[in-house]
């Protein structure tokens, strides 16, 4: 970003805010991490939460239905989103009806045990909020560029569980375990301070945070192009996938992490 003539990054003319930027080299990605790339988002992700710690605490607020709101609300949510399938005429009704039965099972079997283990509190500061494989440009395996802040207060450990477990990752790539260790470490490299319970914790936070979420079940709403809408039901499709892998390995995932804490601590 280029400063003005009075070295204002920002310059306000005519009621709007302009600024002129050099334009990051490289593209969103649009295929699952690499052990590389994973560690490079959290050196990225550790020094901007770390500067973001001493900001002041933004109106807008995220939303945390995945850790306070009732469980039976999420499952007649299942009943909504089916009913609006319908009445758009979703291509694919039969396999979001089986999804759906998936998530009412998971909600009602899974979600009070996974908030039982969560830590009584989480630290909250101001957070981009939505810092996921869409907002990140790249190139090769480095972070070139960060877009759309939402710019909202939020939990550390939320936003570092959703980039680390991203979806198409865990969905998609024999690597994805490694992926999130690399991402988690690197990220501990920079922003040691986070507590190690709520490091632990981001798997599980990424967990309750998907079964919580309807997102892309139903695409007809957003009025998007055609890529678009596609792209969105493959990402509903990815999160169904993660949800069981989450599920069936959170126990050593959340060893793995813990191990990140101990070495650390020997170093």
């Amino acid at each position: 970003m280029w400063p003005d003539a009075d070295d204002n990054l920002v310059t306000i003319a005519e009621g709007s805010a302009w600024a002129v930027v050099d334009e990051a080299p490289g593209l969103v990605s649009t295929s699952a991490m690499t052990i590389p790339r994973a560690e490079h988002i959290g050196v990225v992700m550790g020094r901007m939460h770390r500067a973001l710690a001493a900001y002041p605490l933004p109106k807008r607020v995220q939303q945390t239905r995945w850790r306070t709101g009732c469980v039976e609300d999420a499952v007649a949510k299942c009943d909504t989103v089916m009913a609006r399938a319908t009445r758009q005429g979703h291509d694919c009704l039969d396999q979001l009806r089986v999804d759906l039965d998936q998530r009412r099972t998971d909600l009602r079997t899974h979600s009070a045990a996974l908030r039982e283990q969560l830590p009584a509190t989480l630290v909250e500061q101001a957070l981009h909020a939505d810092l996921t494989r869409t907002n990140l440009i790249t190139c090769t395996d480095a972070v070139t560029g960060i877009i759309d802040f939402r710019c909202a207060s939020a939990l550390p450990a939320w936003e570092l569980g959703r980039a680390a477990f991203d979806p198409r990752t865990v969905a998609t790539s024999t690597e994805w375990t490694a992926c999130a260790l690399a991402m988690v470490g690197a990220y501990r490299s920079e922003h040691p301070t986070l507590p190690m319970q709520e490091v632990r914790a981001c798997a599980r936070i990424t967990l309750l945070y998907m079964l919580f979420s309807f997102y892309g079940a139903t695409t007809a709403e957003h009025n998007l192009p055609r890529d678009a809408e596609l792209d969105l039901k493959r990402h509903w499709s990815e999160r169904q996938a993660a949800i069981r892998r989450l599920l069936g390995d959170l126990e050593g995932l959340e060893d793995e992490l813990t191990a990140l804490g101990a070495s650390e601590d020997t170093s």
